[in-house]
């Protein structure tokens, strides 16, 4: 489960805590204490889907709080307080993931214009009750074309080798050595601790354990990949490392350049494609619309810096559309067109 989603279920504890548990009807099926050990993050827990009642409880919970006025910084302290409390994470953790996303969550949900219901049944899918959304109808330039179903073509001397690369995750403070399992989300940093005797330290290469990779392991793997001659490179996202809640603007940024140049380093002659993917952000999953810039929400940090590095690989007149929406479209070879589409707006944790 997201950390934005576990952020939100955060809030049930304020209400839920202070009252003595009965199990009247009306009331979630387990104790507020029982029910967030079992809605939290894959790695630390065996999670079952946050349920409809307790997601609309919490949401009540947060519209209450500010009708009656409390602050951001207010609601985040109770939260963080509930989060040590309960020792769902390490301090460190509640603070960061509460702090990076909060003042964005409360302002989604101080704007929308769906009540409770609508705003779960999106959220959590098919198996919460269904809520009616307002239609969206997109007009396709020269109308929709008729279905066809061609025959794909027989593979010639033309062939284009395509070399996709997805889901990096570098972890620039990755530490050899370290505990590659603890109280984080994720391991293997001298941060986060030091195995005991016996047990699981990061390797060299990397650890399978709750880690991401160290740099010098992607740069052994782009060399063996670049001995394969691709005529192309994908880049299809996600090159920031899972510490989602101790980004900032600037960590993000830095794990992805030093990416998008190691891979420049390994194919000088080749195009090199990217597309985002949902950790490119801080918050993790957050792309704000271009109608909420007017509310001091914006997206010119990562796509203008996006803009800059990508440009290499792409023509002039693509790079407006990279730096309006983290998208573009262009043709590398001839006969050959790529759309690189953000399909992060379309993803219901954004």
């Amino acid at each position: 489960m997201a950390f934005r989603q576990l952020w939100i279920i955060l809030f049930v504890v304020g209400s839920l805590s202070a009252a003595p548990w009965d199990g009247r009807p009306g009331q979630p099926t387990s104790s507020p204490a029982h029910f967030l050990l079992h809605a939290l993050v894959p790695e630390h827990n065996q999670v079952r889907d946050l349920t409809c009642l307790e997601c609309r409880t919490a949401a009540g919970v947060i519209a209450a709080m500010m009708a009656e006025g409390a602050t951001v910084e207010e609601i985040e302290d109770q939260v963080i307080l509930d989060c040590v409390l309960l020792d769902l994470f390490p301090p460190d953790v509640c603070s960061g993931m509460v702090r990076l996303s909060g003042a964005e969550v409360l302002h989604v949900l101080n704007a929308t214009k769906y009540d409770h219901e609508t705003v779960c049944g999106w959220l959590l899918g098919g198996h919460c009750q269904h809520t009616q959304l307002d239609p969206w109808t997109l007009a396709v330039p020269g109308g929709k074309p008729a279905p066809s179903h061609p025959e794909p073509a027989q593979p010639t001397e033309g062939v284009v080798r395509i070399l996709q690369l997805s889901d990096l995750h570098v972890d620039l403070l990755y530490d050899e050595g370290s505990a590659a399992h603890c109280e984080h989300p994720n391991c293997c940093r001298h941060a986060f601790g030091d195995p005991a005797p016996g047990e699981l330290a990061a390797g060299h290469w990397g650890a399978l354990a709750n880690c991401d990779i160290p740099l010098h392991t992607l740069d052994d793997l782009l060399a063996h990949a670049a001995l394969t001659n691709p005529d192309l490179v994908y880049v299809t996202g996600d090159l920031p490392p899972h510490d989602v809640w101790a980004q900032s603007h600037a960590s993000n940024l830095l794990a992805i350049n030093t990416t998008v140049q190691l891979i420049a380093k390994h194919f000088p002659d080749v195009p090199v494609l990217h597309a985002l993917g949902n950790h490119a952000s801080a918050p993790v999953n957050s792309f704000v619309v271009p109608t909420a810039y007017a509310d001091g929400w914006s997206m010119t940090w990562l796509y203008d810096s996006l803009a800059a590095m990508w440009a290499p690989w792409l023509p002039e007149e693509a790079l407006p559309d990279v730096r309006k929406g983290g998208y573009f479209s262009c043709s590398p070879k001839p006969g050959l067109r790529v759309i690189s589409a953000n399909m992060n707006y379309c993803n219901t944790l954004n």
